[in-house]
């Protein structure tokens, strides 16, 4: 797979969701085993934003693990702030840290950042950053999204009967998540090919109030179109949390798919009174587990394989929720 080249100027502004996974226990010990290499590290952690639950569950654990190997790794959050990423990152170049992990970023969007980092020799690390191999990154471990949308999209046609011909769809999307937006291109691919009618794309704007953004989309397009739809698919469980809570006012019960798989997604599953009727559910166990080791291979001076590794789920539904509820 080509590689791209991260050059020019660093891209500012933008808020990328995050596209984030609850961490259940069947994942936590899964994957790759930490491989003890390398002795003490000073880490810088950069991420995007600590503030949904499932980011800073999946950023803790990895913390945890990377303590068990002996590395201090300093969470720094931004708030979405691709300025004060890239600041960051040059300060932890100069400071000649060990590693940089970026954490749910687009190293696309860091280039002074990652620019600095390269000049300064400090190896950048990718906790589900960007979806591409880059040269500038050592290592990022990453979900495969275009299997989670896919996954997703068949079990919503699955819900609805089985037959997506002439069904009725409105999907939750957020293109500016790089993430997202793969597994939302291969749900529709999914959705074309079953003969699913997609009668609505909405783009929700800003992650941090996605839940109530998609709450307020699903209740006005079914007060506009009683009766008008089949089936909800969600980019991520916040957003898929909101919509059935807009079903749940409107009385309707049609069901909805999200990707994630987070605490309360999974609760909502098993109520079984909840409209949102599966998940995929993203397997940060391995991920983190993946990535520590081949932080780990590095220190010790071994050569990684890749600098891009993509990681499956497991879908979730009423059948074998229980073995994903804590």
């Amino acid at each position: 797979m080509a590689k791209n080249r991260i050059l020019g100027l660093a891209m500012t502004g933008l808020a990328v969701a995050l596209a984030l996974g609850g961490c259940s226990n069947p994942g936590q010990g899964a994957g790759a085993a930490p491989s003890g290499g390398g002795g003490t590290k000073n880490i810088a952690l950069i991420t995007g934003s600590y503030g949904t639950p499932a980011a800073k569950a999946a950023m803790d654990m990895l913390i945890k693990k990377g303590a068990a190997e002996g590395w201090t790794i300093k969470l720094q959050d931004t708030a979405f702030d691709y300025n004060k990423i890239n600041s960051l990152m040059q300060d932890a170049a100069a400071q000649k840290v060990d590693a940089i992990i970026v954490g749910y970023t687009t190293p696309e969007l860091i280039t002074l950042g990652m620019q600095s980092a390269t000049d300064a020799g400090v190896p950048v690390f990718g906790l589900d950053a960007g979806v591409q191999p880059v040269d500038q990154v050592t290592l990022n471990v990453t979900s495969d999204n275009p299997w989670f949308g896919k996954t997703s999209a068949q079990a919503l046609i699955t819900l609805m009967g089985g037959n997506g011909k002439g069904k009725r769809v409105l999907m939750l999307e957020h293109d500016p998540h790089p993430g997202v937006k793969l597994r939302t291109e291969a749900a529709r691919e999914a959705f074309q090919a079953a003969g699913v009618d997609m009668v609505n794309q909405v783009q929700i704007k800003d992650p941090t109030s996605g839940r109530q953004e998609a709450m307020n989309d699903v209740a006005d397009y079914v007060t506009a179109h009683p009766g008008g739809l089949d089936g909800i698919w969600a980019g991520w469980d916040d957003v898929a949390m909101g919509a059935a809570l807009a079903l749940k006012n409107a009385n309707s019960d049609i069901p909805v798919t999200g990707v994630d798989g987070t605490d309360e997604g999974i609760a909502a599953i098993k109520s079984g009174t909840n409209s949102l009727k599966a998940t995929v559910w993203q397997d940060w166990g391995t991920i983190t587990d993946k990535l520590v080791a081949g932080m780990g291979d590095y220190f010790a001076g071994k050569k990684l394989p890749a600098n891009l590794e993509k990681v499956e789920g497991k879908l979730i539904t009423a059948e074998n929720v229980s073995q994903f509820s804590k």
